[in-house]
């Protein structure tokens, strides 16, 4: 660890996670907790995400905002939708 990064992390001046993420489901998803490709990114996360109850138009193809979650890039799929 760099010596700056060492003063950054003890005066808690860590940058903050975005508390939200816009992404798409992959081309192939059916059905359960789906991989998210996050904007910005090629590949699909090797995460699956669960989907909050209220989400009912979930498929391949819609764009999706993540809550994300902890520090281990966790969230939960809180809306689904078409651009």
């Amino acid at each position: 660890m760099k010596v700056h990064q060492l003063i950054k992390d003890i005066r808690g001046e860590q940058k903050a996670a975005a508390p939200f993420r816009l992404g798409t489901i992959p081309a192939g998803y059916v059905s359960g907790e789906p991989t998210v490709i996050f904007d910005g990114e090629e590949t699909a996360s090797t995460r699956t995400f669960p989907v909050a109850d209220h989400v009912t138009t979930l498929a391949a193809g819609k764009t999706v905002l993540v809550a994300m979650t902890g520090k281990r890039g966790g969230g939960i799929i809180i809306a689904a939708y078409t651009r």
